[in-house]
């Protein structure tokens, strides 16, 4: 899919991408050891973001 397809689609439809969350926010420093990731969507939502706008930048 071209990346102007995938943002056509994101304009019109919620979208589920499944990766390693967690992982990548852990990565960036993000969570403390143990630490839910889901808390992030309400205490650092700029961070959640962020990676999935680089998800979306390599094509995942």
């Amino acid at each position: 899919m071209k990346r102007s397809e995938l943002l056509n689609v994101l304009d019109r439809r919620i979208l589920v991408f499944d990766g390693a969350m967690g992982t990548m926010l852990q990565a960036k420093g993000c969570l403390a050891p143990g630490e839910l990731p889901e808390l992030l969507n309400l205490r650092d939502p700029a961070a959640v973001s962020e990676v999935h706008r680089e998800y979306l930048e390599v094509g995942c």
